[in-house]
Protein backbone atom coordinates (compact mmCIF):
# COMPACT_ATOMS: atom_id res chain seq x y z
CA UNK A 1 0.00 0.00 0.00
CA UNK A 2 2.73 2.49 0.62
CA UNK A 3 3.56 3.10 -3.01
CA UNK A 4 -0.24 3.68 -3.82
CA UNK A 5 -0.34 5.87 -0.87
CA UNK A 6 3.08 7.99 -2.21
CA UNK A 7 1.66 8.13 -6.09
CA UNK A 8 -2.14 9.56 -4.43
CA UNK A 9 -0.32 12.28 -2.42
CA UNK A 10 1.72 13.79 -5.18
CA UNK A 11 -1.22 13.58 -7.34
CA UNK A 12 -3.37 15.25 -4.59
CA UNK A 13 -0.94 18.28 -3.83
CA UNK A 14 -0.43 18.92 -7.82
CA UNK A 15 -3.90 18.10 -9.33
CA UNK A 16 -4.80 21.26 -8.05
CA UNK A 17 -7.14 21.66 -10.78
CA UNK A 18 -9.75 18.85 -9.98
CA UNK A 19 -12.63 19.52 -7.06
CA UNK A 20 -11.72 18.88 -3.35
CA UNK A 21 -15.03 16.38 -3.14
CA UNK A 22 -13.94 14.47 -6.08
CA UNK A 23 -10.49 14.36 -4.66
CA UNK A 24 -11.60 12.93 -1.06
CA UNK A 25 -14.00 10.82 -2.51
CA UNK A 26 -11.31 9.21 -4.75
CA UNK A 27 -9.01 8.98 -2.04
CA UNK A 28 -11.17 7.45 0.76
CA UNK A 29 -10.53 3.76 -1.08
CA UNK A 30 -7.26 4.03 0.00
CA UNK A 31 -6.64 2.01 3.44
CA UNK A 32 -3.21 3.53 4.75
CA UNK A 33 -2.67 6.70 6.01
CA UNK A 34 -6.37 7.97 5.80
CA UNK A 35 -5.77 10.72 8.13
CA UNK A 36 -2.82 12.36 7.30
CA UNK A 37 -3.97 12.11 3.96
CA UNK A 38 -7.21 13.61 4.55
CA UNK A 39 -5.29 16.61 5.64
CA UNK A 40 -3.13 17.02 2.80
CA UNK A 41 -5.97 16.75 0.56
CA UNK A 42 -7.60 19.82 2.27
CA UNK A 43 -4.64 21.97 2.31
CA UNK A 44 -3.67 21.11 -1.70
CA UNK A 45 -7.20 22.28 -2.60
CA UNK A 46 -7.14 25.08 -0.92
CA UNK A 47 -5.85 28.92 -1.04
CA UNK A 48 -4.23 30.56 2.27
CA UNK A 49 -5.77 34.03 3.72
CA UNK A 50 -3.55 35.48 1.08
CA UNK A 51 -4.70 33.36 -2.05
CA UNK A 52 -1.53 31.00 -2.25
CA UNK A 53 -1.65 27.65 -2.38
CA UNK A 54 -1.18 25.63 1.07
CA UNK A 55 1.49 23.20 0.84
CA UNK A 56 1.47 19.38 2.59
CA UNK A 57 2.98 20.50 5.86
CA UNK A 58 5.14 17.69 5.85
CA UNK A 59 6.58 18.92 3.18
CA UNK A 60 7.51 21.99 5.66
CA UNK A 61 9.41 19.70 8.33
CA UNK A 62 13.01 20.18 7.30
CA UNK A 63 12.72 24.09 7.03
CA UNK A 64 10.81 24.22 10.41
CA UNK A 65 13.56 21.47 11.85
CA UNK A 66 16.30 24.23 10.88
CA UNK A 67 14.05 27.20 12.17
CA UNK A 68 13.75 25.16 15.37
CA UNK A 69 17.72 24.97 15.48
CA UNK A 70 18.22 28.39 14.35
CA UNK A 71 19.84 30.69 17.49
CA UNK A 72 21.27 34.15 17.33
CA UNK A 73 22.10 36.88 15.51
CA UNK A 74 22.71 34.76 12.57
CA UNK A 75 19.27 33.56 12.68
CA UNK A 76 17.96 34.12 9.37
CA UNK A 77 14.95 36.76 10.21
CA UNK A 78 13.12 36.71 6.90
CA UNK A 79 13.15 32.89 6.77
CA UNK A 80 12.03 32.19 10.40
CA UNK A 81 8.84 35.26 9.64
CA UNK A 82 8.09 32.98 5.80
CA UNK A 83 7.86 30.12 8.12
CA UNK A 84 4.91 32.00 10.49
CA UNK A 85 3.31 34.22 7.88
CA UNK A 86 2.91 30.37 6.18
CA UNK A 87 1.57 28.84 9.23
CA UNK A 88 -1.22 31.68 9.69
CA UNK A 89 -2.08 32.11 6.09
CA UNK A 90 -3.05 28.37 6.11
CA UNK A 91 -4.01 26.86 9.57
CA UNK A 92 -7.52 26.73 10.20
CA UNK A 93 -7.86 26.58 14.00
CA UNK A 94 -11.27 25.55 13.65
CA UNK A 95 -9.97 22.26 12.36
CA UNK A 96 -8.24 20.32 14.38
CA UNK A 97 -6.58 17.97 12.21
CA UNK A 98 -5.20 20.43 10.53
CA UNK A 99 -3.85 21.82 13.86
CA UNK A 100 -2.16 18.39 14.73
CA UNK A 101 -0.53 17.91 10.92
CA UNK A 102 0.80 21.37 10.76
CA UNK A 103 1.81 20.76 14.80
CA UNK A 104 3.43 16.86 14.17
CA UNK A 105 5.53 18.44 11.29
CA UNK A 106 6.81 20.96 13.72
CA UNK A 107 5.29 24.50 13.28
CA UNK A 108 5.08 24.67 16.85
CA UNK A 109 8.66 24.62 17.04
CA UNK A 110 9.04 26.91 14.28
CA UNK A 111 6.89 29.90 15.30
CA UNK A 112 8.42 29.85 18.80
CA UNK A 113 11.74 29.70 17.63
CA UNK A 114 10.98 32.90 15.53
CA UNK A 115 10.11 34.47 18.78
CA UNK A 116 12.77 33.30 20.65
CA UNK A 117 15.30 34.93 18.26
CA UNK A 118 13.45 38.07 17.85
CA UNK A 119 11.58 38.48 20.85
CA UNK A 120 11.08 42.52 20.94
CA UNK A 121 11.27 42.58 17.15
CA UNK A 122 7.12 43.59 16.98
CA UNK A 123 7.33 42.91 12.65
CA UNK A 124 8.34 39.08 13.80
CA UNK A 125 6.74 39.11 17.01
CA UNK A 126 3.25 40.15 16.19
CA UNK A 127 2.67 37.38 12.57
CA UNK A 128 4.49 34.83 14.42
CA UNK A 129 1.87 35.31 17.56
CA UNK A 130 -0.86 35.11 14.95
CA UNK A 131 0.56 32.26 13.91
CA UNK A 132 1.03 30.88 17.51
CA UNK A 133 -2.97 31.38 18.28
CA UNK A 134 -3.95 29.27 15.36
CA UNK A 135 -1.84 26.57 15.60
CA UNK A 136 -2.95 26.02 19.74
CA UNK A 137 -6.42 27.33 20.00
CA UNK A 138 -8.11 24.27 21.82
CA UNK A 139 -5.99 22.52 20.81
CA UNK A 140 -3.94 20.72 24.35
CA UNK A 141 -0.88 19.13 22.76
CA UNK A 142 0.35 22.20 20.37
CA UNK A 143 -0.59 24.47 23.60
CA UNK A 144 1.26 22.62 25.96
CA UNK A 145 4.24 22.31 23.55
CA UNK A 146 4.22 25.91 23.31
CA UNK A 147 4.27 26.23 26.80
CA UNK A 148 6.93 24.13 27.34
CA UNK A 149 9.13 25.53 24.74
CA UNK A 150 8.48 29.10 25.96
CA UNK A 151 6.55 30.80 23.80
CA UNK A 152 3.82 31.94 26.62
CA UNK A 153 7.36 33.56 28.61
CA UNK A 154 8.59 35.62 25.56
CA UNK A 155 5.23 36.52 24.19
CA UNK A 156 4.17 38.01 27.98
CA UNK A 157 8.02 39.78 27.80
CA UNK A 158 7.16 41.63 24.63
CA UNK A 159 3.74 42.08 25.85
CA UNK A 160 4.44 43.80 29.42
CA UNK A 161 7.31 46.12 27.42
CA UNK A 162 4.96 47.20 25.07
CA UNK A 163 1.71 47.81 26.48
CA UNK A 164 1.78 51.82 25.32
CA UNK A 165 1.19 50.16 21.46
CA UNK A 166 -2.18 49.08 20.74
CA UNK A 167 -0.89 46.71 18.50
CA UNK A 168 0.66 45.02 21.19
CA UNK A 169 -2.24 44.62 23.13
CA UNK A 170 -5.11 43.61 21.39
CA UNK A 171 -2.96 40.34 21.20
CA UNK A 172 -4.58 39.19 24.15
CA UNK A 173 -6.87 36.94 21.81
CA UNK A 174 -2.86 34.88 20.96
CA UNK A 175 -2.49 34.87 24.77
CA UNK A 176 -6.00 33.55 25.79
CA UNK A 177 -5.19 30.37 23.27
CA UNK A 178 -2.54 29.38 25.03
CA UNK A 179 -4.42 28.59 28.21
CA UNK A 180 -7.35 26.66 26.76
CA UNK A 181 -7.21 22.93 27.95
CA UNK A 182 -3.68 23.84 29.52
CA UNK A 183 -3.38 24.27 33.04
CA UNK A 184 0.31 23.93 32.63
CA UNK A 185 0.26 27.48 30.87
CA UNK A 186 -2.18 29.00 33.36
CA UNK A 187 0.35 28.14 36.24
CA UNK A 188 2.95 29.69 33.81
CA UNK A 189 0.75 33.23 33.79
CA UNK A 190 0.24 33.15 37.25
CA UNK A 191 4.43 32.81 37.76
CA UNK A 192 4.98 36.05 35.31
CA UNK A 193 2.43 37.88 36.61
CA UNK A 194 0.13 38.25 33.62
CA UNK A 195 -3.30 37.89 35.13
CA UNK A 196 -2.10 41.35 37.03
CA UNK A 197 -0.81 42.66 33.74
CA UNK A 198 -3.89 42.45 31.88
CA UNK A 199 -6.38 43.40 33.90
CA UNK A 200 -4.13 46.28 33.72
CA UNK A 201 -4.38 46.71 30.47
CA UNK A 202 -7.90 47.01 30.84
CA UNK A 203 -7.97 49.51 33.17
CA UNK A 204 -4.93 51.14 31.04
CA UNK A 205 -7.75 51.45 28.23
CA UNK A 206 -10.83 51.59 29.87
CA UNK A 207 -10.88 54.97 31.78
CA UNK A 208 -7.14 55.07 31.85
CA UNK A 209 -3.68 56.15 31.04
CA UNK A 210 -4.11 55.52 27.27
CA UNK A 211 -7.95 55.78 26.03
CA UNK A 212 -11.43 56.64 28.15
CA UNK A 213 -12.25 53.52 26.34
CA UNK A 214 -10.11 51.24 23.49
CA UNK A 215 -12.24 48.57 22.46
CA UNK A 216 -9.93 45.98 21.13
CA UNK A 217 -7.25 46.12 23.88
CA UNK A 218 -10.18 45.98 26.34
CA UNK A 219 -12.30 42.71 24.21
CA UNK A 220 -8.44 41.12 23.77
CA UNK A 221 -7.41 41.64 27.28
CA UNK A 222 -10.72 39.44 27.77
CA UNK A 223 -10.35 36.93 25.71
CA UNK A 224 -7.09 35.81 27.88
CA UNK A 225 -8.36 36.65 30.81
CA UNK A 226 -11.50 34.32 29.89
CA UNK A 227 -9.62 31.43 29.93
CA UNK A 228 -6.64 32.46 31.99
CA UNK A 229 -8.49 33.27 34.95
CA UNK A 230 -9.35 29.31 35.93
CA UNK A 231 -7.01 28.17 38.56
CA UNK A 232 -6.53 31.70 39.20
CA UNK A 233 -9.40 33.47 40.74
CA UNK A 234 -8.01 34.33 43.98
CA UNK A 235 -5.68 36.62 41.61
CA UNK A 236 -8.03 38.25 40.03
CA UNK A 237 -10.23 39.05 42.63
CA UNK A 238 -7.45 40.72 44.82
CA UNK A 239 -6.83 42.57 42.01
CA UNK A 240 -10.45 44.27 41.89
CA UNK A 241 -11.90 42.83 38.72
CA UNK A 242 -15.16 42.43 40.52
CA UNK A 243 -16.04 46.25 40.58
CA UNK A 244 -14.21 46.78 36.97
CA UNK A 245 -15.94 44.01 35.56
CA UNK A 246 -19.40 45.61 36.23
CA UNK A 247 -18.18 49.09 35.40
CA UNK A 248 -16.79 47.41 32.39
CA UNK A 249 -20.81 45.47 31.45
CA UNK A 250 -22.73 48.78 32.68
CA UNK A 251 -21.12 51.12 30.34
CA UNK A 252 -20.10 48.77 27.04
CA UNK A 253 -21.86 45.63 27.32
CA UNK A 254 -23.81 46.55 24.28
CA UNK A 255 -20.77 45.74 22.38
CA UNK A 256 -19.54 42.90 20.56
CA UNK A 257 -18.02 40.14 23.08
CA UNK A 258 -17.80 42.56 25.96
CA UNK A 259 -20.58 40.82 28.21
CA UNK A 260 -19.82 37.44 27.07
CA UNK A 261 -15.94 37.00 27.85
CA UNK A 262 -15.79 39.11 30.75
CA UNK A 263 -18.81 36.63 32.36
CA UNK A 264 -16.84 33.71 30.97
CA UNK A 265 -14.26 35.26 34.11
CA UNK A 266 -17.03 35.37 36.42
CA UNK A 267 -18.26 31.82 36.05
CA UNK A 268 -14.07 30.73 36.80
CA UNK A 269 -14.82 33.19 40.32
CA UNK A 270 -18.46 31.91 41.00
CA UNK A 271 -16.72 28.17 40.96
CA UNK A 272 -13.91 29.48 43.22
CA UNK A 273 -15.87 30.33 46.24
CA UNK A 274 -19.22 31.23 47.42
CA UNK A 275 -17.19 34.12 48.65
CA UNK A 276 -16.87 35.57 45.50
CA UNK A 277 -20.47 34.67 44.71
CA UNK A 278 -21.69 37.37 46.90
CA UNK A 279 -19.16 39.93 46.32
CA UNK A 280 -19.91 39.66 42.49
CA UNK A 281 -23.83 39.91 43.32
CA UNK A 282 -23.06 42.73 45.99
CA UNK A 283 -21.07 44.82 43.43
CA UNK A 284 -24.03 45.26 41.23
CA UNK A 285 -23.95 42.53 38.41
CA UNK A 286 -27.16 41.53 38.14
CA UNK A 287 -28.35 45.32 36.90
CA UNK A 288 -25.40 45.04 34.23
CA UNK A 289 -27.07 41.20 33.22
CA UNK A 290 -30.37 43.08 32.98
CA UNK A 291 -29.05 45.90 30.53
CA UNK A 292 -27.14 42.81 28.66
CA UNK A 293 -30.34 41.00 28.34
CA UNK A 294 -31.97 43.97 26.15
CA UNK A 295 -28.84 45.59 24.54
CA UNK A 296 -27.90 42.01 23.24
CA UNK A 297 -31.57 39.68 22.83
CA UNK A 298 -29.61 38.89 19.33
CA UNK A 299 -26.52 37.67 20.34
CA UNK A 300 -26.29 33.33 21.34
CA UNK A 301 -23.04 33.75 23.36
CA UNK A 302 -23.96 36.72 25.47
CA UNK A 303 -27.50 35.35 26.05
CA UNK A 304 -26.13 32.10 27.31
CA UNK A 305 -23.51 33.72 29.41
CA UNK A 306 -25.76 35.95 31.08
CA UNK A 307 -28.35 33.09 31.56
CA UNK A 308 -25.14 30.63 32.89
CA UNK A 309 -24.23 33.32 34.65
CA UNK A 310 -27.48 34.00 36.96
CA UNK A 311 -27.68 30.37 37.40
CA UNK A 312 -23.78 30.05 39.06
CA UNK A 313 -24.54 33.20 41.01
CA UNK A 314 -27.92 31.90 42.74
CA UNK A 315 -27.98 28.48 42.48
CA UNK A 316 -28.40 25.47 42.88
CA UNK A 317 -26.27 24.24 39.94
CA UNK A 318 -23.71 21.68 38.85
CA UNK A 319 -20.20 23.46 37.30
CA UNK A 320 -17.38 22.01 35.72
CA UNK A 321 -13.97 23.93 34.80
CA UNK A 322 -13.00 23.60 31.80
CA UNK A 323 -9.57 21.56 31.95
CA UNK A 324 -8.81 19.58 33.94
CA UNK A 325 -12.53 18.49 34.70
CA UNK A 326 -13.36 19.49 38.09
CA UNK A 327 -16.90 19.68 39.11
CA UNK A 328 -18.58 21.78 41.66
CA UNK A 329 -22.06 21.59 43.69
CA UNK A 330 -23.04 24.94 43.94
CA UNK A 331 -25.87 25.90 46.87
CA UNK A 332 -28.86 27.78 46.18
CA UNK A 333 -28.51 31.02 47.97
CA UNK A 334 -32.09 32.77 48.69
CA UNK A 335 -30.08 35.83 49.54
CA UNK A 336 -28.26 36.18 46.02
CA UNK A 337 -31.83 35.38 44.06
CA UNK A 338 -33.32 38.39 45.81
CA UNK A 339 -30.69 40.75 45.05
CA UNK A 340 -31.36 39.31 41.15
CA UNK A 341 -35.27 39.79 41.43
CA UNK A 342 -34.49 43.48 42.89
CA UNK A 343 -32.42 43.87 39.76
CA UNK A 344 -34.90 43.22 37.45
CA UNK A 345 -33.75 39.54 36.35
CA UNK A 346 -37.28 37.84 36.01
CA UNK A 347 -38.66 40.41 33.83
CA UNK A 348 -35.60 40.26 31.36
CA UNK A 349 -35.30 36.66 31.40
CA UNK A 350 -39.23 36.03 30.67
CA UNK A 351 -38.60 38.71 28.08
CA UNK A 352 -35.78 36.87 26.45
CA UNK A 353 -37.09 33.28 27.17
CA UNK A 354 -40.42 33.97 25.38
CA UNK A 355 -38.58 35.84 22.62
CA UNK A 356 -38.47 34.53 19.01
CA UNK A 357 -36.17 36.81 17.49
CA UNK A 358 -33.33 34.56 16.08
CA UNK A 359 -30.14 34.56 18.02
CA UNK A 360 -26.64 34.27 15.66
CA UNK A 361 -22.71 33.77 17.19
CA UNK A 362 -20.11 36.37 16.87
CA UNK A 363 -16.79 35.24 16.52
CA UNK A 364 -17.17 31.72 17.04
CA UNK A 365 -15.75 31.02 13.54
CA UNK A 366 -12.85 30.14 14.69
CA UNK A 367 -13.80 27.42 17.19
CA UNK A 368 -13.14 23.61 16.46
CA UNK A 369 -16.14 22.11 18.53
CA UNK A 370 -19.84 22.29 17.95
CA UNK A 371 -20.60 26.34 18.78
CA UNK A 372 -24.49 25.82 18.79
CA UNK A 373 -23.84 22.94 21.72
CA UNK A 374 -21.43 24.83 24.02
CA UNK A 375 -23.41 27.99 23.75
CA UNK A 376 -27.30 26.41 24.17
CA UNK A 377 -28.75 29.65 25.09
CA UNK A 378 -32.27 28.79 25.28
CA UNK A 379 -31.61 25.97 27.58
CA UNK A 380 -29.69 28.24 29.71
CA UNK A 381 -32.50 30.90 30.14
CA UNK A 382 -34.67 28.19 31.40
CA UNK A 383 -32.65 27.17 34.26
CA UNK A 384 -32.28 30.71 35.01
CA UNK A 385 -35.46 31.10 35.26
CA UNK A 386 -35.84 27.29 37.38
CA UNK A 387 -33.29 29.43 39.73
CA UNK A 388 -35.54 32.43 39.91
CA UNK A 389 -38.18 30.50 40.50
CA UNK A 390 -37.18 28.36 43.60
CA UNK A 391 -38.67 28.73 46.89
CA UNK A 392 -40.09 32.21 45.93
CA UNK A 393 -44.38 32.55 45.55
CA UNK A 394 -43.74 36.07 44.06
CA UNK A 395 -41.35 35.05 41.43
CA UNK A 396 -43.05 31.50 39.98
CA UNK A 397 -46.41 34.00 40.49
CA UNK A 398 -44.63 36.53 38.01
CA UNK A 399 -43.69 33.87 35.68
CA UNK A 400 -47.03 32.59 35.37
CA UNK A 401 -48.60 35.48 34.53
CA UNK A 402 -46.46 36.21 31.72
CA UNK A 403 -47.30 33.45 30.39
CA UNK A 404 -44.41 31.43 30.12
CA UNK A 405 -46.08 28.33 30.45
CA UNK A 406 -48.55 29.02 27.52
CA UNK A 407 -45.31 29.87 25.52
CA UNK A 408 -43.44 26.85 26.12
CA UNK A 409 -46.38 25.05 24.62
CA UNK A 410 -47.27 27.35 21.76
CA UNK A 411 -43.08 27.12 20.78
CA UNK A 412 -42.40 23.55 21.34
CA UNK A 413 -42.25 21.80 18.21
CA UNK A 414 -39.21 24.77 17.14
CA UNK A 415 -37.86 24.77 20.45
CA UNK A 416 -34.07 23.28 20.60
CA UNK A 417 -34.01 19.87 21.47
CA UNK A 418 -31.44 20.27 24.59
CA UNK A 419 -34.35 23.11 25.80
CA UNK A 420 -36.86 20.85 25.98
CA UNK A 421 -35.93 19.53 29.57
CA UNK A 422 -35.23 22.38 30.97
CA UNK A 423 -38.53 24.17 29.98
CA UNK A 424 -40.34 21.14 31.30
CA UNK A 425 -38.34 21.19 34.64
CA UNK A 426 -39.60 24.96 34.75
CA UNK A 427 -43.06 23.88 33.90
CA UNK A 428 -42.92 21.31 37.09
CA UNK A 429 -41.49 24.08 39.08
CA UNK A 430 -44.40 26.22 38.73
CA UNK A 431 -46.36 23.00 39.39
CA UNK A 432 -48.52 23.88 35.74
CA UNK A 433 -48.76 21.13 33.08
CA UNK A 434 -47.80 21.30 29.50
CA UNK A 435 -49.41 18.55 26.80
CA UNK A 436 -45.57 18.33 25.53
CA UNK A 437 -44.06 17.65 28.54
CA UNK A 438 -47.03 14.93 29.77
CA UNK A 439 -46.23 13.09 26.80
Amino acid sequence: MKPLFAVLLSWIIFSVALEPTAIQEECSNSEDGVAFLQVAVESAARRGKRGQSCPDPRGLAENFAAAAAASGPAADRQKLLDNCQTVSDCVVSSDKALQDAWGSAGAVQAVVSAMRNFPQDKEVMIPCLDAASVLILFNRENGLLAGQLGGLNFTWTFYSQNMDDPNVTSLGGAIGAFFDYVDENRAIARELGMIQGIIQNIRNNFHGQYSDWAFEPVKNSLFALSSGSWNNQDVVAEEGFIPLDVALILEHGADEKIAEESLQVIKALAFYSDNLRHKVSDAGMFKALAQVLVSRSFDRGAVCLVCQTLTFLVGPATEVSPYPDKTRQIPFDADIQARAGKDGMVEVLLSRAMSTEEMQHFEHGGFNFNVDAAYPAQQQCYQALQSMAKDSPANQQQMIEAGIVQNIGDRWGTMEEDAKPEACKLVAVLQQTVAACSA
